[in-house]
């Protein structure tokens, strides 16, 4: 499948090197989604926001089948979602805040977390969410987005974020149809005044237990996972691959594996059945 994989993406938002190596491994490129032929496994890279059920259409149209479609996007961005089929392998997660423990800490975010200050995302206390929920419901980037607070799990801190946010020890580990193709550390090298565990070293139980509860939701996606201050490991996010920036994970190992990964299961339909 690898020879008839098109890489639809906007050049503006890619990370570097990423063109160069899926010309590397074989793959076509474009910018528009009117050079989809019939056949082709489309990767809309940065692509599908904000009308990923009109890209699903519009590739139908044309013959292709996406590697993450419409409903694959919705969940990705959904972490009422997968963290219900994540459990306890990541942070609580609340979308109804009267429901949140009075004494508890908890980290905000729409579909994603404002991490420009720890004020602004970060809230001790059932009230002090609400108030910080409200904020943001009033910020332009979050209106409409729906806000859930999370546990707040202390995470080992490896430097000093800007806005007080700290820099965890995190790692950013890309899956395709069930299998780690890549994995490298979230925050450059030069962000840390402590190095981050090598990404090599975290668990392979804990990626294979968190793999098997969203295999099946997303064909390729990104896990972000943290070592906890207590030394366990934890899942922060999970992320469209589509739309996932690299961090340090080389742009040519990445695509090489995924390459080789494609040719071994050219296609597995989505399942898409959590309840949640």
């Amino acid at each position: 499948m690898s020879g008839n994989v098109l890489f639809l993406h906007r050049p503006e938002v890619l990370d570097e090197g990423e063109l160069d190596a899926v010309r590397a491994v074989g793959w076509r490129a474009t910018t528009s989604v009117l050079d989809v032929s019939a056949g082709d496994l489309v990767i809309a890279r940065h692509y599908a926001w904000p009308w990923p059920k009109q890209l699903d259409r519009d590739v139908a149209e044309c013959g292709g089948v996406l590697l993450n479609n419409a409903r694959a996007y919705a969940y990705a961005a959904s972490p009422l979602s997968w963290s219900a089929d994540l459990g306890d392998l990541t942070p609580a997660t609340w979308e109804d805040f009267s429901r949140l423990p009075e004494g508890g800490e908890y980290i905000l975010k729409g579909a994603k977390a404002d991490k420009g200050r720890w004020s602004r995302m970060y809230a001790r206390g059932r009230a002090a969410a609400i108030a910080l929920r409200s904020e943001l419901q009033c910020d332009s980037g979050m209106r409409a987005e729906t806000i859930v607070a999370r546990e707040y799990v202390p995470l080992r801190v490896i430097g000093d974020g800007m806005g007080g946010c700290p820099i965890a020890d995190e790692h950013r580990v890309f899956v395709l149809d069930g299998e780690v193709v890549a994995r490298g550390a979230y925050w450059p090298a030069e962000d840390c005044t402590t190095p981050p565990t090598p990404s090599a070293e975290i668990p392979a139980a804990f990626l294979r237990d968190a793999v098997s509860r969203v295999n099946g939701c997303l064909r390729w996606y990104a896990l972000d996972v943290s070592r906890t201050a207590a030394g366990g490991w934890i899942v922060i996010e999970v992320n469209d691959g589509q739309r996932s920036g690299l961090s340090e994970v080389p742009a040519l190992d990445l695509y090489r594996a995924m390459a080789e990964r494609l040719r071994a299961v050219p296609t597995a339909p989505h399942r898409l059945t959590s309840p949640h």
